[in-house]
């Protein structure tokens, strides 16, 4: 059963990323199969992992959040990264800013991030989240964690 850990704390600067990425790796070093999500704008977990410039892909966390939340049919596995270090990164971006303005009018808001994960259980032994420091719309999928 795939466990699913959401790396939270509305203060920066408190080694969320450094942990999600860390724990990340821990756990594929005891033979895991681990997703990470960067659910943070500023795309520092995506960076850590060696993407150079989040803003210019093409699929990030952003874009498939705005298709779930339009209702279209999402390709869960578009966008995922594998890692040299044996881990999966959806990267983030910028555009994070945006959707989690849009959650404020969008129906069923607090379940836009736990529908893509649930579509992901079933690949993965763990799915870790590097929440962005801030108490907003992204950060109401953290009590859901489990």
């Amino acid at each position: 059963m795939c466990k699913v850990i959401a790396i939270c704390n509305q203060k920066g600067g408190v080694s969320k990323t450094t942990t999600t990425a860390n724990l990340g790796v821990g756990l594929v070093g005891a033979g895991k199969e681990v997703l990470v999500i960067d659910a943070d704008p500023q795309g520092n977990l995506s960076q850590s992992l060696g993407i150079k410039n989040p803003d210019e892909l093409e699929v990030a966390l952003p874009s498939i959040m705005e298709q779930i939340i339009m209702d279209k049919e999402v390709d869960v596995t578009k966008g995922i990264i594998h890692h040299k270090e044996g881990l999966d990164l959806m990267p983030c971006n910028i555009d994070l800013s945006g959707v989690d303005v849009s959650l404020v009018n969008a129906m069923s808001r607090e379940f836009v991030l736990k529908t893509y994960v649930e579509s992901m259980r079933e690949f993965y032994d763990y799915i870790l989240i590097d929440c962005m420091p801030s108490l907003g719309m992204i950060f109401t999928y953290c009590p859901w964690s489990q």
